[in-house]
């Protein structure tokens, strides 16, 4: 299963140039509290480059896979924790960062 992420990525006052799409995955403050090992603040999960004229704005779309959201155990063995989970859409630089929560039941 897949979690599809849409964002606009807008050119605002630069020159022409690319801007890469970065999401990242990162688990509730509750998941991490619960689990007994330590849980990434933050992992890459999908990007995307756009190129943009001064002005411009495109849409974009990036697939995650639900795979994507397992942790790993100390074992080495993947667990798909229940609960909040996120997806960060960040383009760098000091744009904001734009949030979705995806529930895991």
């Amino acid at each position: 299963s897949t979690v599809e992420v849409k964002a606009t990525v807008a050119n605002v006052d630069g020159p022409e140039g690319d801007c890469v799409v970065l999401v990242y995955h990162r688990v509730s403050e509750d998941i991490r509290a619960q689990a007994p090992y330590p849980v990434p603040l933050r992992n890459l999960v999908g990007f995307t480059r756009v190129r943009l004229q001064p002005g411009a704005s495109e849409g974009i779309r990036v697939s995650v896979d639900l795979e994507e959201f397992r942790l790993t155990t100390p074992k080495g063995t993947k667990v798909l924790p229940s609960g909040a989970h996120y997806l960060e859409v960040d383009v760098g630089s000091a744009a904001k960062v734009e949030t979705v929560k995806v529930d895991i039941q």
